[in-house]
């Protein structure tokens, strides 16, 4: 890992007569997770930023940053990994990371910053406010909380790097309370609130594998290859550990040329790179042969599902979405809109890295349940024809996953199959599917101690 100097509050003065002492310099364990971790999510990112001429930096601001071609607008990503530790706002790691984003953020316009916090991990249960304010769109509330214990973890670290300056620079007092009347005019003009909410989450606590086929997965639907998608994702992941170990800046910045350029290499000359062999050996084909395993089993569990829904029949599915359309179509109640998911939601969301858009559409879809559960409990349906609906929606999600589909791809899928070629139950199918995501009918279900 590079050991690189980290912002500087007053870029007008000459580089030899600048004090660093409230810089920060990037450090981290070498530990083989820690790093595949950052590289994988380094692929990922470069892949996303090529479509739209965007560049991926390593090891320059952050673990990793984009910008557009002029360097204004920059996205930067710190990747912790913390397999077997939980984070919150008051550990190390959290405060280290949030003090870094500052840095970044005050010598730029913070209008044109955004930051994500990559964790390979989990947040401490008891640490609601990260808990609420990782989820995304945090509330008001949450946001002001936020802001203000960012600004005490900031204030903290500053204190402490003034006097420790002062100790350590003491023949040079005057040129340390400079700087320091600096930092604090840059620290009391900052904006706190726009900075926390310009700062996002991707929290995910997967094994090594499920990263390799998730990036895999991506490599696979974007980019047009030669070589097969195992020995790309190991030519792509040796280019990033290239390139975050370089001493020069600007070999540390991938291109979508750079990675045009790789896509142009023919199998014979990527296979014959002992390097790329041993990541393919080490990591990639685990993984593989591992989802392997997994489809065999998912397999032999559709089959069972084949056997147990023969007698469900789409008109059984059609009766129930029918009589939910006429009862939402004749409902002239006044419902407000809920403000916010339940946790439990909001974490399956999160487990099943389904898009805002989805996200969107369940709330929306919220209000109506009341509805459906009046449908359902009111006697003029079974509940066997209920049940055989429920079956069906179930065995159209096992069909769709067995298949490798996109979540977000597997959720509208869902509402396509419920409604058939009768458009409009698109409403009605709509809540079904939101009811049924809900009350754990279909996607993968939070585990109790998450919720």
């Amino acid at each position: 890992m590079v050991d690189q100097p980290r912002g500087v509050f007053h870029p007008s003065t000459p580089a030899d007569e600048q004090l660093v002492i409230f810089d920060i310099r990037a450090s981290a364990v070498a530990t083989n997770r820690g790093f595949l971790v950052q590289y994988l999510e380094t692929v990922r990112e470069w892949i996303v930023a090529s479509a739209s001429g965007r560049l991926v930096h390593c090891e320059v601001l952050d673990d990793i940053h984009s910008s557009d071609r002029e360097g204004r607008y920059v996205h930067v990503i710190q990747v912790k990994s913390y397999w077997s530790r939980l984070i919150g706002v008051s550990s190390e790691a959290f405060r280290h990371t949030v003090f870094l984003f500052y840095l970044i953020a005050c010598k730029r316009d913070l209008a044109d910053c955004r930051f994500t916090l990559a964790l390979d991990g989990a947040i401490q249960a008891t640490d609601i406010l990260l808990q609420e304010w990782s989820l995304g769109s945090p509330s008001s509330a949450i946001l002001n909380e936020a802001a203000d214990k960012t600004r005490t973890i900031i204030q903290t670290e500053l204190t402490e790097r003034y006097r420790t300056a002062l100790r350590s620079h003491s023949k040079n007092r005057d040129a340390v309370e400079r700087e320091w009347r600096i930092v604090r005019s840059s620290f009391e003009k900052f904006d706190f609130h726009g900075f926390v909410d310009r700062i996002g989450f991707d929290v995910a606590r997967l094994s090594v594998e499920d990263r390799v086929r998730d990036v895999m997965a991506l490599v696979e639907k974007k980019l047009e290859a030669k070589v097969p998608a195992r020995l790309l994702l190991s030519r792509l992941t040796l280019e990033v550990q290239c390139a975050a170990s370089s001493d020069d800046t600007d070999a540390r910045v991938l291109s979508p040329e750079r990675l045009r350029a790789v896509l142009q290499e023919d199998e014979t000359s990527i296979a014959g790179n002992p390097q790329v062999v041993s990541l393919l050996r080490e990591y990639i084909e685990p993984a593989i042969q591992e989802l392997q395993r997994e489809v065999k089993h998912l397999s032999r569990r559709v089959d069972a599902i084949h056997e147990y829904v023969r007698e469900v029949t789409p008109s059984q599915l059609e009766v129930v979405l029918l009589n939910l359309m006429q009862r939402l179509d004749g409902d002239d109640t006044v419902r407000d809109e809920p403000i916010a998911l339940p946790m439990k939601t909001d974490h399956k969301i999160q487990l099943n890295r389904l898009s805002p858009v989805v996200r969107g559409t369940l709330l929306h879809c919220t209000a109506d349940f009341s509805v459906l559960e009046g449908y359902f409990q009111s006697g003029l349906v079974t509940r066997g024809v209920v049940t055989a609906a429920e079956r069906q929606v179930r065995h159209f999600y096992a069909l769709r996953r067995g298949r490798g589909e996109e979540p977000d791809d597997i959720f509208w899928g869902l509402v396509a199959d419920a409604r058939g070629d009768i458009s409009r139950l698109e409403s009605a199918a709509q809540v079904l599917i939101c009811y049924l995501f809900t009350t754990c009918g279909v996607f993968e279900r939070v585990a109790a101690d998450k919720v």
